[in-house]
């Protein structure tokens, strides 16, 4: 963003979230933070091509898009976050073949391993995973545990809103964000067992990046329109502790629950 104090309190927000303790705790979850640190490379990386024009750039992008899609199925995302990104942040003229030709590459090469390593699965034997519109309700479910809401009709209504509102007018910011958090969570929602916290650990990125980018925006219009500069930060500040405080209660009974089914399980 080169906006470090939106980095900072986006970095912030994603330490304190408790929805994806298992991915951190649970050594066979490892998949799910090197899958994030190569998906967030690979867009970080792609952007910086899109601005340079480099060939060697767009090369390691599709290196580490490479890392993503083997480090865990779900860094196909990647196939959607790049396109995505490059539109939403102005550099549209750089989706062309050329550029994206190795992207290409890197999801035959995977579509073919995952074939390989996967047509006798059980998960996709068996209907396990598929579309359907159960893929709905656990996307539902997914949004809803971010900001540690009600799995009810009112917790779902709720953030279904508010999401749809920041995706049709809000700051290109917290677009972003949202399109990172919405995007990352697309290859998880169609499990018909239902949802698994471990898998929030890319989606939480996104949704960490949204809230802070709503207070910042929030911050800049209260200083706009009054003139106050000391209120906007107040206010700001107090929504922002306010936000650590709780998420971090919740994540200190997010470990105690994971570490408490470790044992159970052992």
């Amino acid at each position: 963003s080169r906006d470090r104090w939106l980095s900072s309190l986006t970095t912030i927000v994603f330490m304190v979230s408790p929805g994806y303790a298992e991915a951190v705790l649970w050594v066979s979850c490892a998949t799910e933070v090197l899958n994030a640190l190569f998906l967030l490379a690979t867009v970080l990386l792609c952007l910086r091509a899109a601005d340079t024009g480099r060939r060697r750039t767009w090369m390691l992008a599709a290196a580490s898009a490479l890392g993503a899609v083997f480090s865990h199925e779900a860094g196909t995302a990647l196939f959607l976050l790049i396109p995505a990104f490059l539109w939403l942040t102005g550099r549209g003229r750089s989706i062309r073949v050329a550029n994206l030709w190795p992207f290409a590459a890197v999801g035959l090469v995977f579509a073919m391993a995952l074939l390989l390593a996967n047509w006798r699965n059980p998960l996709l034997t068996e209907g396990d995973y598929r579309l359907g519109p159960h893929m709905i309700r656990n996307g539902l479910d997914y949004l809803v545990s971010l900001y540690i809401g009600p799995h009810a009709a009112i917790g779902y209504v709720t953030m279904a809103l508010a999401v749809s509102a920041v995706v049709a007018v809000g700051p290109l910011s917290a677009r972003l964000g949202a399109a990172w958090m919405l995007l990352t969570m697309l290859p998880f929602l169609g499990f018909v067992s239902g949802t698994t916290s471990r898998y929030l650990y890319a989606p939480t990125m996104g949704f960490a990046w949204m809230a802070a980018a709503l207070l910042v925006t929030l911050g800049a219009w209260i200083e706009r329109r009054s003139g106050r500069q000391r209120l906007a930060a107040i206010t700001v500040g107090t929504l922002s502790a306010f936000i650590v405080i709780r998420f971090s209660l919740f994540t200190v009974e997010a470990i105690q629950d994971r570490l408490d089914w470790f044992d159970a399980y052992k």
